[in-house]
């Protein structure tokens, strides 16, 4: 994708904001620390167990730190309005998979 950084931090701040209050909203017990600030989300389980999810400007790409699956490179797609791996698989659907293994409860974040 050919953007310029302020394209990149306009993508990725929107698709950061989407992603936060998606997670917020779908964890109604409150089983969940959410928190977005400066471009870096957290997420933590009640057993302190965190997700960090960041822009990272200078290889434009947002980088997920997962205590599941380890640290993951996502790149733009869909003009920026998701991101996904090498392997096709999409930041929206992992992080889904992985707040529903990790509360028990069921998330499903839409890009």
């Amino acid at each position: 994708m050919d953007w310029q950084e302020s394209d990149f931090h306009h993508h990725a701040d929107q698709y950061l904001e989407s992603l936060f209050e998606q997670v917020e909203e779908q964890d109604e017990d409150g089983a969940l620390d959410i928190d977005l600030e400066g471009g870096v989300m957290t997420i933590e389980t009640d057993d302190g167990k965190q997700f960090v999810i960041n822009k990272h400007a200078a290889s434009m790409e947002i980088w997920l730190s997962s205590p599941l699956s380890g640290g993951h490179h996502f790149t733009p797609a869909d003009g920026g309005k998701d991101w996904k791996l090498a392997d096709g698989r999409r930041l929206s659907i992992v992080l889904s998979e992985e707040l529903s293994m990790m509360t028990g409860l069921t998330f499903e974040i839409a890009a």
